[in-house]
C-alpha cells in the first residue's frame, strides 16, 4: 500500500510541473494574439535599440555622452527616413504631392514673414 501511494505521488508531481508549463506558454500565446497591435511598437523599438547599440557604443568611444549620440543617432534616422518618404512617396501616392505644395506653403510663409 506503501509502495503504490509513493508511485502515485511521483506520478502525480512529476505531471503538475508540465501541466503548469502547457498552461503558461497557451496562456503567453493568446495574450501575445490578442495583444499584437499593442506589442508591435515595443518590440520593434527592442530590435532597433539592439540592432543600433553597436553604433551608439561606437559613438561613445569617440568620447560623446551616451544621450547625446542617440540623439544623434535619432536624428540621422528621422531625416533619412523623410527624404526617402519625399523621394519616393511622391511618386506612388498623389495626396503626398498635394501635401508637399501646401507644406512648402506653409514654410515659405513662416520663413519669410516679418514678426
Amino acid at each position: 500500500m506503501t509502495r503504490d501511494r509513493a508511485d502515485n505521488h511521483r506520478n502525480i508531481s512529476f505531471r503538475w510541473p508540465i501541466v503548469f508549463w502547457i498552461g503558461m506558454v497557451a496562456v503567453s500565446v493568446t495574450l501575445i494574439v490578442l495583444l499584437r497591435e499593442v506589442l508591435l511598437p515595443f518590440v520593434t523599438g527592442m530590435v532597433l535599440a539592439y540592432l543600433l547599440n553597436p553604433l551608439a557604443q561606437r559613438i561613445e568611444r569617440r568620447g560623446l555622452v551616451r544621450l547625446v549620440a542617440t540623439l544623434l543617432i535619432l536624428a540621422v534616422v528621422v531625416i533619412a527616413v523623410t527624404g526617402l518618404l519625399m523621394l519616393f512617396g511622391s511618386s506612388h501616392c498623389p495626396g503626398t504631392r498635394i501635401f508637399y505644395r501646401k507644406l512648402s506653403a506653409v514654410y515659405q510663409a513662416v520663413a519669410y514673414s516679418r514678426y
